[in-house]
């Protein structure tokens, strides 16, 4: 009995802050879970003390521990508890950027603390609930949520509370370019946090101020202040934390030029950041390893890392998820309404006291009656008006549960059935891959060669096709209609094809074999009776290593070559193969007798048809063929390099994202 008592107090009659985040306080924590097996509230408060001091170092168990303190305080009928409860798990969610589960954590632990009336968890989900506004990018409204729960914290003297809502007002202020704002509640935080002695917390603070002294150029300063809370976070094992310094210090070094200190210190980052499951801040240092790497004109590995970061970032922002985000700020405004529905509701019975005072004092004079009757109808009809929209808000939170119960059922059924799709689209991948050239076989045919091949979804409607029939070579670029899971299909059969007429039939001069293909294509598609518009964009060359002679023929892909400094272009048909508008006319074979150094293309209109730039516009054949004359003199790993920065810079920050399949095949005899 001495022990539970003793027990008992420690986890109920203390503040939970007395129990830092160190080993001594976990060592105990987990001795006390195993010598306790009871199922009570001992056990119970171990459970939410100990996955909350483990959220930052290992945040797998912290979840583990979390999700066992949940099903017994429902076993206990310990609803009070999940208001602390719901907190935690929100911002372990928002930790590996669940927005969604964190939001409805966070009101979920709003909505309990306000029915027991526990001030401090109100405040915590205000502050927590205003934090995650900022994150998506409704730094404003936030701002309202952390300006009650400073309020709340002040009343209730909890100087953490406080220092930590300053915090969070400094990231809102700083998100609005509010800089003075944003470094004054900064240095609020650390203040207050040196006095208390938390550790953890001032490591927290000390970054924050490093991120403003970054923004305004004062890299020494912010150097400083980011190198002190590395080695608190370092001493109290706090992996987020050290993550957080890290990739702020490799931020520094990479505005100070300092490159390969930043590429060693990040990918440092980079590795814990893994290991804790910490989305937001790896998405983050993809963010600087763009940058870092763009700085050095490294193009592949910044677009590496851009494309990293953009998986991250799709993932956490895809429409439903907004939905639900959009949800949350009408929750928000409903909040806003009855708070000022209370308002108007202690504003009433201020009025109504008045009126009472006003009978006693009116009875002796005739005409007060009237004036009595006349605020009394005024104050029904506000009484009838205030029930009305009680009456509203209350059907709009109702018909909003049903809503979500419903998205909700519905985004699981969805999740499930994508989740078996790129399962398929992935594997599909797999097999398209498979039947494209590798580049051993390029090597074997032509002298030197490079291909770009970046499909705009997984898969890919253009295809490359090489074949060697003895005396000759035959490189093929085809562009199927549409992209992704149909512009595949298509391409599998325009593969197939071109085996057919090459290797089955013989058939090896190029005009004869689009031929073939075109009315391949309209057979194999019934074009004559579905009267549906599948073609295929083909470029077909065709050198004989006996006489040096290139042929080629195209129907919607040219081939350009360079030569002596001049770019030279081989139109081809306008029409594409398997249109069954295309008239009779033959395709137009070209000719070219192949000379040293000359450097042959193809590509599909993807890259042309790109939208970036300044200006926001397509990348344009123009511009293609000058880049091409550009590059001639450049070696052909070179020219390959080139030609992928300049897309990437291209569509970096354009309006859209990849509209198309791109291939380009470059190559020398």
């Amino acid at each position: 009995m001495m022990r539970l008592a003793f027990i008992l107090y420690i986890f109920i009659l203390l503040p939970l802050h007395h129990f830092a985040q160190s080993k001594k306080a976990l060592d105990s924590l987990s001795n006390l879970l195993n010598t306790h097996p009871e199922k009570d509230s001992v056990q119970l408060y171990a459970l939410v003390e100990y996955a909350w001091l483990v959220r930052n170092s290992n945040i797998s168990q912290s979840f583990e521990y979390s999700q066992k303190a949940l099903y017994l305080a429902k076993e206990l009928k310990n609803e009070a508890i999940l208001a602390k409860l719901n907190n935690h798990r929100g911002v372990y969610y928002r930790n590996i950027s669940d927005y969604p589960e964190a939001e409805r954590r966070f009101s979920e632990a709003l909505q309990i603390a306000e029915k027991y009336n526990n001030k401090l968890e109100m405040a915590y989900a205000n502050n927590n609930l205003g934090d995650l506004l900022r994150l998506t990018n409704y730094p404003t409204e936030g701002i309202k949520f952390m300006q009650r729960a400073k309020d709340i914290f002040i009343s209730l003297k909890d100087k953490k509370g406080e220092a930590y809502t300053y915090i969070r007002l400094s990231e809102a202020y700083q998100k609005l370019e509010e800089y003075k704002t944003s470094y004054d509640y900064a240095e609020k935080s650390l203040t207050i946090r040196k006095n208390l002695q938390s550790q953890t917390d001032i490591s927290a603070s000390l970054n924050r101020i490093g991120d403003i002294l970054t923004i305004e150029k004062k890299y020494p300063d912010a150097i400083k202040y980011y190198k002190e809370a590395l080695s608190l976070a370092m001493n109290n094992n706090d992996a987020t934390g050290k993550v957080a310094s890290l990739q702020d210090i490799g931020k520094v070094y990479i505005r100070t030029k300092r490159f390969s200190d930043a590429d060693s210190v990040l990918r440092i980052a980079l590795n814990i950041a893994k290991q804790i499951g910490n989305r937001e801040q790896e998405s983050n240092i993809y963010e600087f390893f763009t940058e870092l790497y763009e700085k050095q004109n490294i193009t592949e590995q910044a677009y590496f890392f851009y494309k990293k970061r953009q998986e991250i970032r799709d993932s956490v922002f895809s429409n439903q998820r907004m939905l639900q985000i959009s949800q949350m700020r009408v929750r928000s405004d409903l909040k806003d309404k009855d708070l000022q529905n209370k308002a108007l509701q202690v504003q009433l019975e201020k009025e109504q006291f008045i009126r009472v005072i006003g009978i006693l004092f009116l009875i002796i004079v005739a005409f007060g009656g009237f004036w009595i009757y006349r605020n009394s109808i005024k104050l029904k009809k506000a009484n009838e008006e205030l029930e009305r929209k009680n009456e509203e808000i209350n059907t709009t939170l109702e018909s909003l549960g049903q809503a979500n119960k419903a998205i909700s059922q519905k985004n699981q059924e969805i999740e499930l059935k994508t989740r078996d799709l790129l399962h398929s689209i992935d594997y599909a991948l797999t097999i398209q891959q498979a039947i494209l050239p590798t580049p051993e076989q390029l090597n074997k045919l032509v002298k030197e060669h490079f291909i770009i091949w970046e499909p705009k979804d997984v898969i890919s409607g253009d295809f490359y096709w090489v074949a060697d029939k003895g005396s000759k070579i035959i490189v093929v670029v085809a562009d199927c209609t549409g992209h992704g899971v149909p512009g595949a299909l298509m391409s599998m059969m325009g593969n197939n094809l071109l085996n057919s007429v090459i290797h089955d039939k013989e058939i090896h001069q190029p005009n004869i074999i689009l031929q073939h293909v075109h009315q391949d294509l309209l057979t194999n598609l019934h074009t004559e009776e579905t009267k549906i518009i599948n073609g295929m964009d083909i470029g077909i060359c065709v050198y004989d290593k006996n006489t040096s002679m290139l042929q080629f023929a195209g129907a919607g892909i040219p081939l350009y070559y360079t030569h002596e400094n001049q770019l030279y272009t081989l139109e081809s048909a306008k029409t594409s193969v398997g249109n069954p508008h295309k008239n009779d006319e033959e395709f137009l074979l070209h000719n070219v007798s192949v000379q040293k150094n000359m450097t042959f293309y193809m590509a599909s209109d993807g890259y042309k048809d790109q939208f970036g730039g300044t200006h926001n516009k397509k990348f344009g054949t123009k511009q293609f063929k000058q880049m091409l004359v550009d590059i001639q003199t450049f070696n052909i790993q070179m020219q390959h390099d080139t030609m992928l920065r300049t897309l990437y810079l291209w569509k970096k920050d354009s309006y859209y994202d990849q509209i198309d399949d791109i291939t380009v095949l470059g190559f020398q005899l």
